[in-house]
């Protein structure tokens, strides 16, 4: 009864996902959902069973009547909070709990603060409780029904209660494993109907999470079932080479670095100005900054536009509104981005991982640091979460800015760190004190839970979209901090001789849910920004991803040495190309997506693989493709070999190109891009 209620409460807190949904479908989830509710209750009775019968051994009936009334209210206590707190995960993540959940407790005291100050914490309580203290006086009136306890002869009793032990147990057993079939109960049990809210409603959160956390506990193979078939070797490489090749790339690739090869951005003669010395590079990793909401990629046309700076920026850039983020997670972002390294299942927290994560991979930092570049990493918090101050060191980054460096009486928040203003302020006076050329990362964090942004606001606060007002304020604030930086950084000598590189770290769940991999919270802008470097300002709308950072600005700066790329140099793609994109979601799991030009694989977990034709304008949409096996099987032997190679090389610590081109010297482009198909 108690999942019901909860399952109740999620539907009431998200009916908006569920206005395309039929009321036979939302009813049938509840049905769904029992077997799982029950399954749960009879794990959670096969722990408390144990205890119960050695008490009743050693302290007689009297005393498991308090033993069972004092665990059963902890248990329907702990449920009960477990279940409204799952209500605010779904409204940030689309989904049930799942590995997400317990990642995020890997830093449990940014994790408390941020629970504390983004949500009303005691009024939570208080409603999980109700309950909860009816049960325990239902429960404490039945136990005292019991008055006496068993007089029967010891040997007699155990007797007795060892059989009805066993048969209580195996009923629980089969229970909890959802019938007597040959497999257990699993995800895939959930689905009902086409609507991917309806099948979630289905499920039990605690059950989802028991499942995340075994599967991280016990996981051997890195890569799930569904890759654990390797396509041949050279099969692979040459689908690689047919996806990745552009005009003007230099491939060098062999068995140990397949994907090795060289970039160079066309250009059009000398027209453009000359710039002297080598040009720097700031990339501007944008926390949340999701394109549904920037005018710049579409919002504009639904009202839905909170990004007046950056739309300003983007006018005078060079905009790919069709960019996916490699994972849903900061973490994935950073070695996306920094590193060039797709987002794999198995090794989704990377930069945690004592192995893996600690070998030198082909990044930006190191491209540039080898050719006399300062690097350097500036973040609003603490560069020890999730071991980033660690991990960036190993890849190539020399010095370090995070919420340590700044002084007290800078704006702070009460769970991250500084302010994104201040940020900011101290990334342009960093860079205006640089000796050398340099490459920076600035990794933005205000517009995040709790949104404990500076007050008052600098703008006109968004107060009449409800839920999603603090969502909005915290959109705004980060945009209008980035247009303060511009203004002041336009100002200093190193602007003219810098290549900006803004892109989204992740969107986050907002509705309509797009497949099973919730589409548009991957969905975030890419814009490459220089009024000097690149003259000609357009806004492209083929494919991108965060992927492409790493070769197109090795490509624009004219490096002339060999990288293993995993994605594509964005300016060098012909005009028939659309581009494509792999992403994956955050989660631990088998679900990742595979989009080229319009056309979206989907490897949903469970062995189901589907096709949709997409649409990210406003609204967004997808159709799924049932009647083009021959392009689906297609895609699904490149996505294969895409995640086979990569997983490959990066177990065999093999990401980082042994060869380097003999001249390492950065030589000064004359950069003027053509004119390309997509144009807006």
């Amino acid at each position: 009864m108690l999942f019901q209620l909860l399952r109740a409460l999620l539907l009431s807190s998200s009916l908006d996902l569920a206005t395309d949904v039929s009321t036979g479908n939302l009813a049938w989830a509840f049905v769904v959902g029992t077997r799982f509710d029950f399954a749960v209750a009879a794990y959670l009775l096969l722990l408390i069973l144990p205890l119960l019968w050695l008490t009743d051994m050693i302290l007689g009936f009297r005393a498991v009547r308090h033993v069972y009334v004092v665990t059963t209210t902890l248990l329907l206590g702990a449920i009960a909070i477990a279940g409204i707190a799952e209500v605010e995960f779904y409204r940030e993540f689309f989904t049930r709990f799942n590995s997400l959940a317990l990642h995020y407790w890997e830093q449990p005291g940014t994790v408390l603060s941020m629970i504390w100050h983004g949500y009303p914490v005691a009024q939570y309580l208080a409603l999980g409780l109700l309950p909860v203290a009816a049960a325990a006086y239902v429960l404490r009136r039945i136990s005292l029904a019991q008055t006496s306890d068993d007089q029967r002869p010891l040997r007699e009793r155990i007797g007795l209660e060892l059989i009805a032990s066993v048969a209580v147990v195996a009923t629980l057993v089969v229970v909890a494993r959802g019938g007597v079939r040959g497999t257990p109960l699993d995800w895939g049990d959930t689905i009902h109907c086409d609507s991917t809210f309806a099948n979630q409603l289905a499920q039990n959160g605690l059950w989802s999470l028991a499942k995340s956390a075994l599967q991280m506990c016990t996981s051997v193979d890195p890569l799930p079932n569904v890759w654990s078939k390797s396509l041949p070797e050279e099969l692979a490489i040459q689908q690689l080479q047919e996806l990745m090749s552009v005009p003007g790339d230099g491939w060098e690739g062999n068995s140990d670095c397949p994907v090795l090869r060289t970039t160079t951005t066309r250009h059009d003669g000398d027209d453009g100005p000359t710039v002297v010395g080598p040009p720097n590079v700031v990339v501007i990793l944008m926390e949340s900054f999701s394109a549904r909401f920037c005018g710049a990629c579409g919002a504009g046309k639904s009202d839905d536009d909170y990004t007046p700076e950056f739309n300003r920026l983007a006018q005078n850039g060079v905009l790919f509104d069709r960019c996916f983020s490699a994972g849903t997670h900061t973490h994935q972002a950073n070695f996306a981005v920094v590193c060039g390294v797709p987002n794999l299942p198995g090794h989704e927290s990377l930069m945690n991982d004592v192995t893996l994560g600690a070998q030198p991979l082909d990044s930006l930092p190191r491209a540039l640091k080898q050719r006399g570049y300062d690097t350097m990493y500036l973040y609003n918090g603490d560069l020890a979460w999730e071991n980033m101050r660690g991990f960036l060191q190993v890849q190539g980054i020399d010095h370090f800015v995070d919420r340590n460096d700044f002084d007290a009486d800078s704006e702070q928040d009460s769970t991250w760190g500084v302010s994104d203003a201040e940020l900011f302020k101290r990334a342009n006076l960093e860079f205006s004190r640089a000796k050398r050329p340099f490459y920076a990362t600035i990794c933005t964090l205000s517009n995040h839970e709790p949104f404990d942004l500076p007050r008052p606001l600098p703008f006109s606060e968004v107060n009449d979209q409800g839920a999603m007002n603090d969502r909005l304020n915290g959109i705004r604030y980060a945009d209008w901090a980035i247009g303060q930086f511009f203004q002041a950084a336009q100002k200093e000598a190193y602007f003219d001789n810098t290549l900006f590189v803004l892109v989204g770290d992740h969107g986050f769940s907002v509705a309509p849910i797009l497949t099973d991999l919730r589409l548009l919270r991957h969905h975030v802008p890419l814009l490459f920004y220089g009024p000097k470097l690149l003259p000609e300002k357009r806004s492209d709308h083929r494919v991108a991803s965060q992927l492409d950072v790493m070769p197109t600005v090795l490509g624009i700066l004219g490096d002339d040495g060999a990288h293993q790329y995993w994605g594509k140099n964005l300016f060098t793609l012909s005009d028939t190309d659309a581009g494509w994109a792999y992403f994956k979601p955050s989660e631990f799991g088998e679900q990742m997506g595979f989009a080229v030009g319009e056309h979206l694989l989907v490897k949903a977990g469970n062995g189901r693989t589907m096709l949709y034709r997409y649409d990210l304008d406003h609204p967004a949409g997808v159709e799924e493709i049932t009647n083009d096996p021959q392009r689906l099987k297609e895609m699904d032997a490149v996505l294969h070999a895409y995640v086979q190679t990569a997983a490959h090389q990066l177990e065999h610590r093999q990401m980082l190109a042994s060869r380097r081109f003999a001249d390492t010297s950065l030589h000064v482009p004359k950069v003027a891009i053509s004119a390309h198909r997509g144009h807006r």
